[in-house]
């Protein structure tokens, strides 16, 4: 049985993520959400989101692998047997490229989700004119 170790809409976050898990000796899949593969194809982003699926013996030690190369626990302890997780100023830009990335997104989606409304709104301010006229 799989279980979701990581998810996240960043595609080189999400190969980062593998490739320590591979240098760690996890094997793990990758999987896209829902439509996510073919939104990939068409627009380049996924903005559904990828899954990595590891087998359940191993996701304990896939998710403090995880934890600690995110610094969301003490960095100063490792699982056993742990690969170098980068340097400080690599870790640093990582999250610095995840923030504007993750930004840029907020953007697409906000301009997406005005652009919707004003294509509706026009369409139903059509729709009351043609009833009134």
């Amino acid at each position: 049985m799989l279980i979701v170790v990581y998810e996240s809409t960043l595609e080189s976050d999400v190969l980062h993520v593998s490739e320590l898990l591979k240098d760690n000796g996890i094997e793990s899949e990758i999987k896209n959400q829902g439509i996510g593969s073919y939104l990939q194809i068409y627009s380049g982003v996924n903005y559904l989101g990828t899954s990595i699926c590891v087998k359940e013996e191993d996701a304990e030690t896939a998710k403090a692998l995880i934890e600690t190369l995110w610094g969301e626990s003490n960095p100063d302890v490792q699982p056993d047997g742990v690969h170098d997780l980068g340097s400080d100023d690599e870790i640093a830009d990582m999250e610095d490229y995840r923030h504007e990335f993750n930004k840029s997104l907020n953007r697409k989606r906000t301009f997406l989700k005005l652009f919707l409304l004003l294509i509706f709104g026009t369409i139903i301010v059509i729709q009351i004119l043609s009833v009134l006229s």
